[in-house]
C-alpha cells in the first residue's frame, strides 16, 4: 500500500490524455490503497457517539425561580418615581402648554443633580434636540441663567440640527456624539419623523424601533416632546402603540393661566401625582429696536411643593398607638410576610400588639390586649394599615405606600 502522496504522484505521472481519468481509476486506486467502502448497512453507531460528544450549546433562556427573580438589580430612577435611568419616556401636551420649558426646566436639574418639584435627581449628561428652531432655545436657555442666577450646567449639550429618528444614519451620528447612561431629548417628535404618518402602526412601529435602538445604544432614557390631540382628554396625539410602549409619561395640562404637569404613566410608580407650574417671564436682552426681549423659567407653585400627606389617626389613644406601631413597623427586619410586597416591612399580630398595649397606661392591665386587637382592626378598616395571612394563618401588618 502506497503512502498517500505516493500514490496520488503516481497518478499523475501515468495520466494519458487520450484516455483521461474516471471516477472508477480513482475508486481503484484508493482500493490499492486500503480503503473499503461503507455499507448503508453498516452499524451507524460509531458516527453516533461521536455527535454526543459535541459540547452543548448554551441555553438561550435563562430561567429564573423566586430567588433569582429577587436578585434582579432593582429599578433605578433618573428622577424619582418620575423618570427612569434607563426607557421611553414622554412629555406632551397641548400647544402653549409650556411642555418644552418643562423639559428644559427637568434637563438642567438633571444636570445638576438638584431637585425638580421636590423629586431628587440622579445627575447625567442632558442632550437636547431642539428641532423646532434655535431661537427658541437660546431663549430659554438665558432666562434659564438669568431665573436662577448661575450659568448652564456643562453637561447640557443641545443639537439643533435637522434630525429623522427613522433614519439609521442620523440615529447612529447621535448615538456617536451621545455619552453613556445620559438623557437624550428629541424635541417634538413631529420634527423627528418628517413625512411619516403617526396614526399609522407600521410608520409609528419603525418610530418607536428606533427609539428603543436609541435607548439601548446610550444605554440611558430616551425624552419624547408630543403633542395631544384635539382632545386632550385622549392623551398623546397619533398611533396607541406609543403610549403602550411608554416606560413613563408626563402630562402637561392648562386651563386659561394654570397650567401643571402630572405622572401619566409610571415605571412600578404611582400615576396621576399633579403639581402646578408658572412661566415666569424674564427680560434676557433687547432687539435691534431697543425693545425689551424676554422668555421664561417654570417656577412651581407654592403648593406643588407640599403634596398633601394622607391623614393619620386622631385621638387620645388612636394617636399614640399608631405612632408606636408605625415605628415598630418601620424598624422591623421581616419584610414580605402576608402577602406583602417582597420590600414591604411587616409585623406580626403578637408584636403589633404589645407595642399598642405601652401606650394604654389608662386602660385597666387586663383590657389592654383586647383594646390594643380592636385598635389594630380599626387601623385596617381605616386603611391606615394593611393585614394579611401568611400560609400558616398567622396575621400580618404592614403600612400603606
Amino acid at each position: 500500500m502506497l503512502e498517500p502522496q505516493i500514490a496520488i504522484n503516481a497518478l499523475i505521472d501515468q495520466y494519458d490524455p487520450g484516455k483521461g481519468n474516471n471516477i472508477g481509476t480513482l475508486v481503484n486506486i484508493a482500493k490499492a490503497n486500503g480503503w473499503t467502502s461503507a455499507s448503508p448497512f453498516d452499524d451507524l453507531n460509531e458516527i453516533e457517539d461521536i455527535e454526543l460528544a459535541q459540547p452543548v450549546t448554551t441555553q438561550k433562556y435563562k430561567l429564573l425561580n423566586r430567588d433569582g427573580i429577587l436578585a434582579l438589580p432593582p429599578l433605578e430612577w433618573r428622577v424619582k418615581g418620575v423618570l427612569p435611568t434607563r426607557g421611553i419616556a414622554a412629555i406632551y401636551g397641548p400647544s402653549g402648554s409650556g411642555k418644552s420649558f418643562l423639559a428644559i426646566d427637568v434637563a438642567t436639574a438633571i444636570c445638576l443633580g438638584t431637585d425638580w418639584f421636590g423629586k431628587k435627581c440622579k445627575p447625567t449628561s442632558v442632550i437636547y434636540l431642539g428641532l423646532e428652531g434655535s431661537a427658541g432655545i437660546q431663549n430659554r436657555v438665558k432666562a434659564w441663567e438669568v431665573g436662577r442666577n448661575k450659568q448652564l450646567p456643562p453637561n447640557f449639550s443641545a443639537v439643533l440640527a435637522d434630525f429623522d429618528l427613522t433614519d439609521p444614519a442620523d440615529v447612529q451620528a447621535i448615538i456617536d456624539q451621545t455619552p453613556k447612561a445620559s438623557v437624550l431629548i428629541i424635541d417634538t417628535l413631529n420634527r423627528a419623523t418628517p413625512g411619516r404618518d403617526e396614526n399609522s402602526s407600521s410608520d409609528m412601529g419603525l418610530t418607536l424601533a428606533r427609539a428603543k435602538w436609541l435607548e439601548q445604544a446610550i444605554e440611558g432614557l430616551v425624552v419624547l416632546i408630543h403633542h395631544t390631540g384635539k382632545d386632550q382628554a385622549k392623551g398623546l396625539r397619533g398611533h396607541s402603540s406609543l403610549y403602550a410602549a411608554l416606560d413613563s409619561a408626563i402630562a402637561v395640562t392648562k386651563t386659561g393661566t394654570t397650567k401643571a404637569w402630572s405622572q401619566a404613566k409610571a415605571k412600578d410608580g404611582p400615576d396621576e401625582e399633579k403639581f402646578y407650574f408658572r412661566l415666569q417671564s424674564h427680560v434676557i436682552g433687547k432687539d435691534e429696536d431697543g425693545a425689551n426681549e424676554t422668555s421664561c423659567t417654570v417656577e412651581p407653585e407654592p403648593s406643588a411643593l407640599q403634596p398633601q400627606r394622607p391623614p393619620t389617626p386622631k385621638g387620645s389613644q388612636q394617636k399614640p398607638a399608631y405612632e408606636a406601631l408605625k415605628t415598630l413597623v418601620d424598624r422591623s427586619p421581616k419584610r414580605g410576610r402576608g402577602g406583602a410586597l417582597f420590600h414591604t416591612c411587616c409585623v406580626n399580630l403578637d408584636s403589633a400588639v404589645k407595642a399598642i398595649t405601652e401606650t394604654l397606661g389608662t386602660v385597666d392591665q387586663g383590657k389592654r390586649s383586647n383594646r390594643a386587637k380592636t385598635l389594630i382592626d380599626s387601623f385596617v378598616s381605616a386603611e391606615f394599615l394593611i393585614a394579611g395571612l401568611d400560609e400558616s394563618g398567622n396575621a400580618w401588618y404592614w403600612l400603606p405606600e
